[in-house]
């Protein structure tokens, strides 16, 4: 009766293990999925954050500091125009000014002479501007180049296989396939 009792003990035993060997593998394989999952969606995420940063790059080149440049360049040119037809207004007005009925020809005098500071002013402060830009824009091409640097190692990062996860050997593509180089339009433009 006792070596029974000890071969039900033992068996239940074996199928108690059975049980819990088969359920921890199907909880890691479960666990194992959860990862990959969650890991394709932190590559997938990493690859929108690069391709934004290539993008905020290109259109910063491409369009903001040249459209920006171009309105600096378009204001300065029509400022330098009006500065010089308020200087030729000036000495237009000088001539008439020693006549003794010239009082209105005075006023106009004086408003041209404001006019053209003002002017002068406004050409001064867009010149100053524009050095500005100028100067800004190597600052800003490179925090835009390293926001595209730090987003293509993340996700070079991301993308290497580790050494828990199993390599796939159906894809040709190795760690250089994967970095992105910069750009050509980019490389071109500087």
């Amino acid at each position: 009766m006792r070596s029974r009792h000890s071969l039900n003990a033992v068996v239940s035993l074996v199928i108690m293990v059975g049980f819990s060997s088969s359920t921890c593998s199907a909880m890691a394989q479960s666990r194992q999925a959860s990862q990959s999952r969650r890991g394709h969606g932190l590559v997938d995420s990493a690859r929108r954050r690069l391709e934004m940063a290539e993008l905020r790059l290109e259109r910063y080149v491409r369009h903001d500091y040249p459209l920006e440049k171009r309105r600096l360049e378009s204001a300065i040119r029509m400022t330098q125009a009006e500065l010089e037809m308020f200087t030729r207004q000036i000495n237009e007005y000088r001539q008439f000014t020693k006549f003794k009925h010239s009082a209105p020809l005075r006023q106009s005098l004086d408003y041209a002479k404001l006019n053209r500071m003002k002017a002068k002013t406004a050409l001064d402060d867009l010149v100053e501007e524009k050095r500005l830009l100028q100067y800004d824009h190597r600052r800003q091409a490179r925090l835009l180049e390293l926001e595209v640097e730090a987003a293509a190692e993340q996700l070079d990062r991301l993308s290497e296989p580790r050494a828990d996860q199993p390599t796939s050997s159906s894809s040709p593509r190795g760690r250089a396939a994967r970095r992105r180089a910069p750009s050509s339009w980019w490389t071109a433009a500087r």
